[in-house]
C-alpha cells in the first residue's frame, strides 16, 4: 500500500484529542481515582494528495484532516467529539498505482488530539492499509483517557472521476470509527 494511504490513515486517528480523570467518592472520604478510560466516535475528514498518486512513480504529500464526533460511552462527561485536525506529510519514496493494492507494513505515529471541553490527550499507534481499509492500534500516552487502547478503522474513496491509472489519485474523503477502551 503507498505511503500516501498509510499517511491517510494514520491522520484518522492522529489529527484528534481525548480527556480523562473524575473523582470518585467512597463512603465519606473522596478519593481521586481514574476511571477506565473509554469513548467510542465516527471519524470523518478529507485528504489531499500531491502531486497525485498515478502509474508515474513519485515522491506524495499527504494533508488530512479529520474530525471526531458523535462521541458515545465516554468515561468523561461532556465530550462529544474533537476539534478539527490536519496533519501534513511527505513520503520518502515514490509511488504508483500498483503500490496501493499492496498491503502496508506499519507506520507509527505520535500525536494529540484536542477535544470540545478544551483537553487533550497524547496518542501514540500504528497503522497498517489493506485493499482502501486502514486499522489504527496503540494507546493514550498523557492526558485525558491516559493509559486507554486506541482502536480505529476507516475506508477512504477517491475524489470524483479518480481512478489512479488513467485519472491521478490526488483526493480522498474519509470516514470509519474511532475507540479507546
Amino acid at each position: 500500500m503507498s505511503k500516501s494511504s498509510r499517511f491517510v490513515s494514520m491522520a484518522l486517528v492522529g489529527a484528534i484529542s481525548l480527556p480523562i480523570g473524575v473523582i470518585v467518592g467512597s463512603g465519606s472520604a473522596m478519593a481521586a481515582k481514574a476511571p477506565k478510560p473509554a469513548i467510542s466516535c465516527t471519524v470523518t475528514g478529507s485528504a489531499t494528495i500531491s502531486p497525485g498518486v498515478s502509474t508515474t512513480a513519485a515522491k506524495q504529500t499527504l494533508t488530512v484532516t479529520l474530525t471526531l464526533s458523535g462521541c458515545t460511552g465516554s468515561s468523561v462527561a461532556g465530550i462529544t467529539h474533537s476539534s478539527p485536525g490536519t496533519t501534513s506529510a511527505t513520503g520518502k519514496t515514490t509511488e504508483t498505482c500498483a503500490d496501493l493494492l499492496k498491503p502496508s507494513k506499519p507506520a507509527k505515529t505520535v500525536t494529540t488530539i484536542m477535544w470540545n471541553n478544551g483537553t487533550t490527550s497524547g496518542v501514540a499507534y500504528s497503522t497498517v492499509l489493506n485493499s482502501g481499509a486502514a486499522t489504527a492500534k496503540g494507546k493514550v500516552t498523557s492526558g485525558t483517557f491516559a493509559k486507554g487502547k486506541i482502536s480505529s478503522t476507516a475506508t477512504y474513496t477517491p475524489g470524483a472521476g479518480q481512478n489512479c491509472f488513467s485519472v491521478p489519485l490526488t483526493s480522498a474523503t474519509l470516514s470509519g470509527t474511532f475507540k479507546i477502551t
